[in-house]
């Protein structure tokens, strides 16, 4: 399972793609990875949590972004 903020989505799917691609090189097949969007890094570990009690998962990898500047 890969757990992705939403908000600097152009990094990140760059970053989950490149992730997937070294998956690939080691023999995972990654059609069997599911993908949860959040809105943000503040809701990753909600998601993850949830996630690890749902016992589906064998892995969770989680991908955010915070980059310093005005909010």
């Amino acid at each position: 399972c890969i757990i992705q903020a939403q908000w600097h989505k152009v990094l990140l799917d760059s970053i989950r793609t490149k992730f997937e691609t070294n998956l690939e090189k080691l023999g995972v097949d990654v059609t069997d990875i599911e993908n949860i969007v959040c809105p943000g890094c503040w809701e990753i570990p909600y998601m993850a949590a949830k996630s690890i009690d749902s016992t589906l998962f064998d892995v969770i990898v989680c991908f955010g972004l915070l980059i310093k500047g005005d909010t």
